[in-house]
């Protein structure tokens, strides 16, 4: 098939080289500062425009609910309490409720109705014409390399914080449809959109997962524990987020849909409530 392999090396001990981590990816950049839920409140309110401003008790409550996301996640990550499910209903609580945490998160909605899109237009026409279409170099090329040029149209070089969860959720799903291109032993120009079905899903879990970890991952770190407990706890996590997000997608057909802000939003709406309710 003429692809080359996604990783440069086995897994274990050093980390493994990943050609579709693009150059503007750093894992050891300087953390970023916490989410702020005070600045999450004012963005809140200047986009609600016609809504009033929130009063101070309910600007203290949400506050109060993001450092107990943080507590949450500090007690569960050190084993002295808490559990998956209460750590992601507070979290979803500190943005502000499922309708507040998708309308807060532009650079994640872009890229979501980008590859949603994307996903359409190969359904109405053919992988091959729409890579065409984005002016993709595929002659020649293996499935890493044209992975990683749609990655670039998708979701471009970061600037923000969001920007790089957003990049980083598109570059997860990507992987997910190498394996599946290695997995079949197929072209990657001959795929159908029945084969990437899937990579909406994919994306949304991976990006809900990774802004989680990029807002509260510090409590983990801090909390003193075995990279095996850390490795477990993050799985747990992502398990979680995966299930409730599978749950929102059961037997919903995007076959011809145009994705926009609107139908994304829902979507993670959707997810995030699933989340916040704790069922």
């Amino acid at each position: 098939m003429g692809t080359s392999s996604m990783y440069g090396g086995p897994g274990g001990g050093a980390p493994r080289e990943n050609p579709l981590l693009p150059p503007d990816f750093d894992p050891n950049s300087p953390e970023q500062p916490d989410f702020n839920p005070d600045q999450d409140q004012e963005d809140q309110n200047d986009n609600d425009g016609n809504e009033e401003a929130g009063n101070p008790d309910q600007e203290s409550e949400i506050q109060t609910t993001w450092q107990s996301a943080k507590t949450l996640m500090s007690k569960l990550s050190s084993g002295n309490a808490g559990s998956v499910t209460s750590v992601v209903s507070t979290y979803v609580k500190a943005h502000g409720g499922g309708k507040s945490a998708s309308r807060s998160i532009p650079s994640g909605v872009r890229a979501a109705v980008r590859l949603g899109n994307f996903v359409s237009s190969v359904a109405s026409s053919s992988f091959r014409e729409v890579i065409e279409s984005y002016k993709i170099d595929y002659q020649g090329k293996s499935a890493t390399e044209i992975l990683t040029q749609l990655i670039d149209v998708l979701a471009p070089a970061p600037i923000t914080r969001e920007d790089s969860v957003a990049r980083k959720a598109l570059i997860i799903t990507m992987e997910q449809v190498y394996e599946m291109v290695e997995r079949s032993e197929m072209d990657i120009m001959e795929m159908d959109a029945n084969g990437l079905n899937f990579i909406v899903p994919c994306y949304v879990k991976a990006f809900i997962y990774e802004r989680l970890l990029n807002d509260l991952g510090s409590r983990i770190e801090s909390s003193n524990i075995t990279t095996d407990r850390a490795i477990e706890l993050e799985t747990e996590l992502r398990d979680y987020i995966d299930s409730k997000v599978d749950v929102v997608f059961k037997g919903r057909d995007f076959s011809g849909s145009t994705f926009t802000t609107d139908l994304v939003e829902s979507i993670f709406n959707q997810c995030y409530t699933a989340m916040e309710i704790m069922i």
